[in-house]
């Protein structure tokens, strides 16, 4: 798949590039300097062999928001494996802003996902990715995400995570199901509190004053300073080219306060 945003001639709309494949760019708004596109599966995925491809490039001074429709899961192939692949390219005053959906790595499936970013320099990220072993009721099965992301090109963050439901190595995952992260990288990190969502001021109170879902026990306790306006649960990580992570891991997506 193919979508590369870039400015038309003055006071026109943006011009948007795309091709489709096993999922298809649909422009849902366009101005002069921003573009809104949701991408849509064209069949039914992942399946086992399927090698999904996106090359995403926004130019100079455009300002690119993705969607997705749903959640992409990794379907058992029996014993095959397949793949997502994302290169992105930002080019300087642009930006990119894609909070993903979740990927689910149904038991018994194989997958492999890569997110690749240049963001140049003035260019901006943010990112969302929600990883899941299984489905409701399901273990899971084997997923290996890498991500490598550059700012004015120095590395900004080269990370992978191995998943798998039967090998939970310590300090990845703490026998939680799910990941999810949100990166931003070259521009002001802003995390929306959710509402109801308990921060670490709120987390000294006793728990019978939290709503059920957001109580300390609920959730991993992340590891950032008091002070920040952290929910319970996130751990930030800060990236030097005025960016960062922030992850938290749990049993349900919907639990998550790093809701958009």
């Amino acid at each position: 798949m193919k979508l590369h945003v870039e400015r038309g001639a003055a006071g026109s709309a943006v011009r948007v590039r795309t091709r489709s494949s096993l999922l298809a760019p649909r422009i849902l708004r366009v101005t002069p300097t921003s573009a809104r596109v949701a991408l849509v599966a064209t069949t039914a995925l992942l399946l086992a062999g399927d090698e999904a491809e996106l090359d995403i490039v926004v130019g100079d001074g455009v300002a690119l928001e993705i969607v997705e429709v749903a959640a992409t899961v990794a379907y058992a192939g029996r014993g095959g494996a397949c793949s997502w692949s994302a290169n992105l390219s930002v080019a300087e005053g642009a930006s990119l802003r894609w909070p993903g959906e979740p990927f689910v790595v149904a038991t018994d499936a194989r997958a492999t996902r890569t997110t690749r970013a240049d963001i140049a320099d003035g260019g901006s990220l943010m990112l969302r990715d929600t990883l899941v072993l299984g489905r409701h009721g399901e273990a899971g099965g084997e997923l290996v995400a890498r991500t490598d992301i550059s700012h004015a090109g120095r590395p900004a963050l080269v990370e992978e995570f191995r998943l798998a439901a039967d090998d939970d190595a310590p300090g990845i995952r703490g026998g939680r199901r799910v990941v999810d992260q949100v990166t931003t990288l070259g521009a002001a990190a802003i995390l929306q509190r959710a509402p109801g969502a308990l921060t670490r001021a709120d987390a000294a109170k006793p728990a019978a004053a939290a709503p059920e879902s957001t109580r300390p026990d609920s959730t991993m306790l992340g590891s950032a300073p008091v002070g920040h306006d952290l929910p319970v649960g996130v751990t930030r990580l800060d990236l030097f080219a005025r960016g960062r992570i922030e992850r938290w891991l749990g049993d349900d997506v919907h639990l998550s306060p790093l809701r958009r």
